[in-house]
């Protein structure tokens, strides 16, 4: 193994950090190997580099799922967290931006009184859903949503008492509205209440056998903050209830889909109280790291990584997963740990909450077994990186080009998973709320920190300078600059500034890394339509409309070169159908000849069981874009788009649970390996009533991928 840092070779070899994904997708950026994996992100809680073998020999865990991620994967050594807490940090990872562009500018700490996700602000489960994942989001939230006042429409605001709150109606603008077709959660783990699970954004359990729990340990249970909760909270099963329900949905999905998934795993390890299980997967874990309670939850976090690989293992996609290993900041630095030799920050000054390296500097592993093939595994890579830059790095990976009002401030670092020595973020900001133990730098209240390149400066709450660093040379930050360099710290002051009032810090266009010109690919995506469809200012180089008067009846733009092939029938005849107003869309026609006498809304559908579509595009080295507009009626459907060549991996999902206004529209971006190619699209259906065809439209354009 070996180490590289953004601009050089730094070392020799050294182990990786976790990325954890899974599965049967579309390779669109330069250096995959393969097909675009199903995702698996775990976000541990309070886990520090120190407590971790691959970056601190001296640890005195031995956590060996978590050793094998980093040996068959890779490393980063530089990666940080916004802030140094866990709720502005959990918001920053899930939507790319930085903590204070949420509801609150130190995160949303409460359960009730608003999501920290604004209205409009994308998540990562929206990405996923884009390119067609099905998607959960399992474990501790952190986030906030709104909870209804029981006998009212309005909702609760934060810190309500909790006996006002109506828990027998869904939360709002939880998970499920923010991109995740699946949530389990611990609305704010195990730490305070509600001391009960919500599935789906609905409490799993009976509102009526709500209590009120006092502070106390109570066994299997402990309460450090009393609060409302069902009767069988218990403390040491929320883990494996986690685990247990992550693997479950990855095997529901795996039985039903042959979609991809995501799925977003959150521990409530090793955040306080520390109680840990008694055993996990068959593994002990109570007692077992010879530490300490919270070293026995670093055991129990090994413990899921493990079983989560079996699963994957199990189903045969392991080696096509990738799975992501990090932590929401720093670690918790315990005296009972200490006196036996083990740091949670290793050799970095502070810990959770500081300001200090050891407050945000965090482990992050990738493994995706050959997956990124200019990257050995077992390297290890010294380029700095935001946790948050895993949203913009994803969304390479899986081929969706980001909005320019998404991740704000995510920065793909794909360049240097792919062989680019050159780090693509060269600037951070960060956050914290805690002076450092006996620290002599006067800080108190919260205050940030802003990195650039190896610099580091260091600031009050006032926003003075009162540290300034040379991380190259001085890691522990142990040599304050400050005065010396005092020309360069008002530097980094006007630059931190200008961060901190920016809309953005991610390049409008960027982040994604679309293929070059010349390689051969396939992406796609499924939107939801809406109400009209502009084919005239859609396909500029072909459009077709079908069963205008019958099902044989085609509409074709006019004037030009028909590029779109015959519709042809799978297992069964195509019947034409003309639907109510308002429940298809219409079509705004200027070119072609439209049939006047009947709605624009028709389409042709099959019925029959295994029945549906299949149509033929040309393919060369141009790049074009089709669209198709689809859907069914109570059905479940099958889309498959390859090329003739096999230049590229197909694209295959499901259209799940089609009904009511059940429009889609399904954009392809394609190029082949050669002249000479066909695309083809194949929509079958699976289950349920019938699966519809509408329209068409082709653009040869040339452009990059799917946004």
């Amino acid at each position: 193994m070996h180490i590289r840092s953004a601009g050089r070779l730094i070392g020799k070899r050294l182990l990786p950090f976790l990325l954890v994904a899974a599965g049967v997708a579309t390779p669109v950026s330069p250096g995959w190997s393969r097909a675009t994996p199903n995702v698996i992100v775990i976000v541990t809680d309070d886990v520090g580099i120190g407590d971790l073998r691959p970056y601190n020999a001296e640890s005195r865990l031995s956590l060996p799922s978590i050793e094998q991620l980093a040996e068959e994967g890779i490393v980063f050594t530089d990666a940080h967290t916004s802030a140094a807490k866990c709720a502005p940090s959990r918001y920053s990872i899930v939507t790319g931006n930085y903590h204070w562009r949420g509801l609150k500018a130190w995160g949303q700490w409460d359960y009730r009184g608003g999501s920290q996700i604004k209205p409009g602000q994308r998540t990562l489960g929206d990405l996923f859903k884009r390119a067609g994942y099905a998607t959960a989001f399992i474990g501790k939230y952190h986030l906030g949503g709104d909870l209804y006042k029981i006998g009212s429409e309005t909702f609760v605001p934060g810190g309500s008492w909790e006996g006002g709150i109506d828990f027998g109606r869904p939360m709002r603008n939880g998970p499920r509205e923010k991109g995740f077709d699946y949530s389990f959660l611990a609305l704010r783990g195990i730490q305070q209440s509600p001391y009960a699970f919500f599935e789906n954004d609905l409490l799993a359990g009976s509102p009526g056998q709500l209590v009120n729990w006092s502070v106390g340990d109570y066994g299997d249970t402990r309460i450090d903050s009393a609060g409302i909760g069902l009767p069988d909270w218990n403390t040491r099963s929320v883990g494996p209830t986690l685990l247990s329900k992550a693997v479950s949905f990855i095997e529901a999905h795996r039985g039903t889909s042959s979609a991809p998934f995501f799925v977003y795993l959150n521990t409530q390890s090793a955040h306080t109280p520390f109680k840990p299980p008694v055993e996990l997967g068959g593994r002990p874990v109570l007692g077992s790291s010879g530490l300490s309670s919270r070293g026995d939850m670093l055991v129990e976090i090994d413990a899921m990584v493990g079983e989560l690989r079996r699963t994957l293992d199990r189903h045969g996609i392991l080696d096509d997963t990738i799975l992501v290993f990090a932590s929401d900041n720093g670690g918790i630095s315990l005296y009972e740990e200490r006196r036996q030799g083990h740091l949670t920050s290793a050799y970095l000054r502070g810990d959770k909450g500081t300001v200090y390296e050891g407050g945000h500097r965090v482990p992050l592993i990738i493994r995706w077994r050959d997956g990124f093939p200019a990257t050995a595994p077992g390297t290890r890579l010294g380029a700095l990186v935001g946790i948050q830059d895993l949203y913009a790095t994803l969304a390479g990976i899986i081929g969706v080009t980001l909005g320019d009002d998404e991740a704000l401030d995510s920065i793909s670092f794909l360049g240097v998973l792919s062989g680019d020595s050159t780090a693509a973020r060269t600037s951070m900001a960060n956050e914290a709320d805690e002076p450092e133990d006996g620290a002599a730098d006067g800080i108190s209240g919260n205050h940030f920190a802003y990195r650039a390149g190896q610099w580091k400066l260091v600031m009050d709450s006032a926003g003075t300078p009162v540290g300034l660093y040379n991380l190259d040379g001085d890691v522990g930050e142990n040599s304050n600059l400050v005065h010396s360099e005092n020309s360069l710290a008002a530097q980094l002051l006007a630059e931190f500034k200008t961060l901190r009032s920016s809309s953005r810090t991610r390049t409008l266009g960027s982040g994604s890394s679309p293929p070059p010109s010349e390689t051969p690919v396939v992406t796609a995506r499924l939107d939801a339509e809406g109400t009209a469809v502009p084919l005239t200012s859609l396909g500029t180089a072909d459009w077709v409309h079908w069963g205008l008067s019958a099902a044989s009846s085609v509409n074709r733009k006019a004037g030009v070169v028909a590029r779109i092939g015959a519709l042809a029938p799978l297992g069964g005849a195509l019947a034409r159908f003309q639907a109510p107003s308002g429940v298809r869309p219409s079509y705004a026609w200027a070119d072609g000849t439209p049939n006047t006498s009947v709605s624009t809304t028709a389409g042709v559908y099959v019925s029959s069981p295994g029945g549906g579509f299949e149509l033929a595009v040309p393919a060369d080295t141009t790049a074009r874009t089709l669209m198709i507009w689809l859907g069914g009626y109570r059905s479940r459907g099958r889309i498959e788009v390859s090329l003739s060549d096999g230049s590229a991996a197909p694209y295959i999902t499901t259209l799940e649970n089609l009904a009511g206004v059940y429009d889609r529209r399904l954009t392809v971006h394609y190029r082949a390996g050669s002249a000479g190619q066909s695309l083809a699209v194949r929509y079958v259906k699976e289950t349920g009533s019938n699966v519809t065809f509408q329209a068409a439209a082709l653009q040869e354009d040339g452009g990059g991928p799917l946004d």
